[in-house]
């Protein structure tokens, strides 16, 4: 499993699932489990791979069960149930976080608005110093003068 961040931004504290500690946990979850990228993914007893988007991940009832409590055993604390799990996703599928598309064997867990949400800072930041160089470029033109990039300036 690829290793890196998600943007949780301060505003969830208002909101509804932040008040439930289980929804709350479930979703951070749904976060972290997201693709960042596009891949195919293979499933058992599956012939083709599976196209998973970003914002996407593949789950079960089961899977995202002990994905919620970390597959510890004999821990004393009482856990809530894989029904109860499943059925806080599908809460958080009826306030509009996510969609779930079941299959027989696994289920497809979007979340919605990644994209807006969860987009790579590498492609902001692109964007970022393409527009700052375009903006650079008509500066040097209207003053008359030829870019050079910055290697040759030193």
């Amino acid at each position: 499993m690829h290793r890196g961040w998600i943007k949780l931004y301060r505003k969830g504290k208002d909101s509804a699932v932040f008040h439930h500690q289980g929804l709350w946990k479930l979703w951070c979850l749904c976060l972290m489990k997201a693709n960042y990228k596009e891949q195919h993914v293979s499933l058992e007893g599956l012939v083709k791979p599976i196209l998973v988007r970003p914002g996407q991940f593949i789950t079960g009832r089961f899977r995202l069960h002990g994905d919620y409590h970390g597959w510890s055993k004999g821990h004393k604390k009482k856990k809530p149930a894989p029904s109860t799990v499943w059925r806080w996703l599908q809460t958080l599928e009826k306030m509009q976080n996510l969609r779930i598309k079941s299959f027989s064997k696994y289920s497809i867990i979007t979340i919605t608005n990644w994209g807006e949400y969860q987009q790579n800072e590498q492609q902001v930041n692109n964007r970022r110093t393409t527009g700052e160089h375009k903006q650079e470029c008509i500066k040097n033109e209207k003053e008359g003068r030829a870019y050079q990039p910055f290697e040759e300036n030193l």
